[in-house]
């Protein structure tokens, strides 16, 4: 998946996931994973937050809110 489309794919605009991208140094890899729907997701983020559900895309939203 490209950048631009992994940007368009989690509703952010794609000159500030470049942006994010330079601030963080080497370039980032990047792989597609699926899990089974009964395993609960967990996101623990650098500064603390603990995001968890049981959707992909609630979590993704979430976060998505959160960062904005």
């Amino acid at each position: 998946m490209t950048q631009q489309a992994f940007a368009r794919r989690e509703g952010i605009k794609y000159p500030t996931l470049v942006s994010w991208l330079r601030r963080r140094g080497p370039k980032p890899a990047f792989a597609e994973v699926t899990l089974p729907a009964a395993v609960g997701l967990e996101v623990r983020l650098p500064d603390g937050v603990v995001i968890r559900g049981a959707k992909l895309e609630e979590v993704a939203q979430l976060l998505r809110l959160l960062r904005c």
